[in-house]
């Protein structure tokens, strides 16, 4: 039977546990491979192909797991959909070798990809990194020395929000055709839609009308003081501790969303670094506006 393998890659907080909770489970004629996955074999698989350099990893190898793997789901089902934002990471292996990975292992025909607006992707990447607290800094809760300490020019911290070259990678990978780039913008303001079209792209024909009306977002995380408070007491004194290492998940969840409840934190970009982020991301995203069409400029992105 003819299947169409599609990859969705991201991006990170533009929607990605939203689609993997609410969309491709619950479609009728979608086979989700995850994020979260089938198997261990599945996950393995995985996470090679997102942390393992080019010099050991080994695409036949790896290409013989996947398909053994796949060939074990007894499924009719024509469209097989594997989801994992972190091959749009800038943290794991080079994109360029997991693109590779996606093509050559997975088989992905189709590519999804999900971008938000940068300054308020920026937003929710801070609120997420003040609570978990990934990286040691003084001061999670002050937006400004966190942009300060992850600066484009220091260490590829916003690297990741420059669409262009991760889309014109793919489209050159797969043909213009079959790289679907969609806006988080879309779903928060017309979920229907946003479903409509992405269901389109992939070759659906069930009625998408109570998947888009539900969940219109997962995941969002809301910048409170008491995430502050957390964030500047365990710099203090506990400037080690990882909630990932000592806390289960549902109740990290619950933890979080206790933190994101009450008054919500005034927190804002000041006027130097806002413009600094303006101009690192305006060119690239003129270069994506003008060469693929999207109308970024509509959706209130900088060019």
């Amino acid at each position: 039977m003819k299947r169409t393998m599609i990859a969705h890659i991201g991006l990170p907080k533009a929607a990605s546990t939203t689609i993997q909770k609410h969309f491709f489970p619950d479609h009728p004629e979608i086979e989700f491979l995850g994020l979260p996955f089938k198997s261990a074999v599945f996950e393995e698989i995985r996470n090679r192909m997102v942390y393992m350099d080019g010099l050991s990893y080994d695409i036949k190898k790896e290409y013989e797991k996947f398909t053994t793997e796949l060939n074990r789901i007894p499924s009719e089902k024509k469209i097989f959909v594997w989801s994992d934002e972190a091959l749009s990471w800038t943290r794991g292996a080079d994109r360029i070798l997991m693109c590779d990975r996606v093509k050559d292992v997975v088989g992905a025909q189709k590519i999804i990809m999900i971008i938000r607006e940068q300054i308020s992707s920026i937003y929710s990447h801070h609120a997420m990194d003040a609570f978990k607290s990934y990286e040691t800094l003084k001061e999670k809760g002050n937006i400004n020395a966190w942009i300060e300490a992850a600066q484009p020019f220091k260490n590829r911290g916003f690297h990741h929000l420059l669409y262009f070259s991760l889309i014109d990678l793919y489209v050159d990978k797969f043909g213009r055709e079959n790289v679907g780039v969609f806006f988080f913008e879309d779903l928060q303001t017309n979920p229907r839609n946003f479903y409509s079209a992405i269901s389109k792209f992939m070759g659906l024909t069930h009625s998408v009308k109570d998947l888009g009306s539900r969940n219109p977002s997962e995941n969002v995380r809301r910048a409170s003081r008491r995430i502050q408070q957390w964030a500047k007491l365990k710099n203090r004194y506990f400037p080690s501790l990882k909630l990932t290492r000592v806390m289960p998940g549902p109740m990290r969840e619950v933890a979080l969303r206790f933190m994101e409840s009450g008054q919500r934190a005034n927190i804002v970009i000041d006027e130097e670094r806002m413009e600094i982020l303006r101009e690192f991301f305006a060119e690239n995203n003129r270069k994506l506006q003008d060469k693929f069409g999207l109308p970024l400029s509509e959706k209130g992105y900088v060019v």
